[in-house]
């Protein structure tokens, strides 16, 4: 081996150093608004009394077939309440803690991280960290799976994605749509770009009949399907247009990415395509784009100068600043 080889191989101390510096940061910050979801610093919010209540309820011998919650999620709980005896503030946080540092660590290697945090803390961790803890937990299982399928490891994939189910089981439709964005990303953009549309209207369209059928059984869930806090599902919202707009950007860049990066821009698509097929259900049609759009963070900033990549950063930033403020708006946080 050459000495030039030899040199290469050296760790760059200001590499490790920064890198040091983000893991300190990342995990104290994880801490932080782990803790603050839990004790409630940024306000009620919503669904909080909900979990507080399956919580408080909840028996050392009991089926947990009863409770509304996945599997995952309960035998946690349990485990929590009647093995290590914790107060549900602190099993909030607990939980909100671990799938934060989770996210960030993995943040840690996406373009820009610093911009990264900042972007999920405002669009992402009052919807799921503070609010839907359940799906919270199982995005982080399916951010290290899609990382493990990227990387060919299948049963790690696998064993990932299966957890994120029992936590929270809506994330079962990203399985084949990580696997089929993966197989699309690497040929014609049209192509992709046309099955998913289609896949999209298609599943909107099958989800909508069954609905209608189980509906005529149970008005109740069609009753829930329909509404979500009495708001619709606004396509033309401000979140919605800065996020089309940083969409478009992408696509314009699609074969300057990397494959991985590639099948994080197809799955976002498919959260767009989605959210407008589901207009007549509110609360699927945003359940689907919030699990969608959170692919949009290895790509939604760019290390470059050029003028393109800070318009990217620009837009990718203000959607940071509106969906807070959307937030604080609709009393999700503050």
């Amino acid at each position: 081996m050459t000495q030039s080889n030899i040199s290469n191989l050296k760790l760059n101390p200001i590499t490790l150093k920064n890198n040091s510096v983000f893991v300190l940061f990342f995990i104290a910050a994880a801490v932080f608004f782990g803790f603050a979801s839990g004790f409630r610093l940024f306000g009620d919010g919503r669904d909080y009394l909900a979990y507080e209540y399956v919580y408080r309820i909840m028996r050392p011998v009991e089926s947990f077939e009863y409770y509304r919650f996945e599997p995952g999620y309960m035998i946690v709980s349990w485990i929590s309440k009647f093995g290590l005896g914790l107060s549900f503030p602190v099993f909030f946080s607990m939980l909100a803690t671990f799938a934060l540092s989770v996210k960030f660590l993995i943040f840690k290697n996406y373009s820009r991280p610093w911009f990264v945090v900042i972007f999920y803390l405002c669009v992402f961790y009052p919807l799921h960290d503070y609010t839907q803890l359940r799906l919270a937990v199982a995005l982080a299982f399916v951010l290290i799976g899609t990382e493990s399928y990227f990387k060919g490891r299948w049963g790690l994939f696998g064993g990932m994605m299966a957890l994120a189910f029992s936590f929270h089981t809506s994330s079962i439709v990203l399985v084949p749509l990580i696997i089929g964005g993966h197989y699309f990303s690497d040929r014609n953009l049209f192509i992709g770009i046309s099955i998913i549309a289609v896949g999209s209207l298609s599943l909107g369209v099958f989800f909508n009949n069954f609905i209608g059928l189980v509906s005529s059984y149970n008005p109740l869930i069609g009753g829930y399907v329909a509404n979500i806090d009495k708001q619709s599902a606004n396509l033309f919202s401000g979140a919605n247009i800065l996020t089309f707009v940083l969409i478009a950007i992408l696509l314009y860049r699609f074969k300057s990415l990397d494959r991985p990066k590639k099948t994080a821009l197809l799955l976002a698509l498919a959260g767009m395509f989605l959210f407008v097929s589901f207009q007549f259900s509110p609360v699927m049609a945003h359940r689907l784009k919030e699990m969608l759009w959170v692919f949009l963070l290895p790509i939604a900033f760019k290390k470059e100068g050029d003028l393109i990549s800070m318009g990217q950063n620009a837009v990718a930033l203000s959607l940071a600043g509106w969906s807070l403020y959307s937030a604080m708006t609709r009393q999700i946080i503050g």
